[in-house]
């Protein structure tokens, strides 16, 4: 009986694992990407519509650190 009761546990501590580590990396591998522009320039915006005002510009070929 304990062992069953044991083996219930190991089994859902293993699931626990399984899904909530793959998120942990995500996070790590985000906070420290770069990215690359390939546009001749990209134009940063305050919401993701054209028609919305300008922030600023990135240029080609320069890479930018998160």
């Amino acid at each position: 009986m304990k062992t069953k009761k044991l083996l219930k546990l190991a089994v859902a501590f293993i699931v626990a694992l399984s899904v909530l580590l793959p998120f942990a990396f995500n996070a790590v591998n985000a906070a420290n990407s770069t990215a690359t522009v390939n546009a001749i320039t990209l134009n940063v915006r305050e919401k993701p519509s054209t028609s919305s005002k300008k922030l600023g510009s990135l240029k080609r070929n320069k890479s930018y650190c998160s």
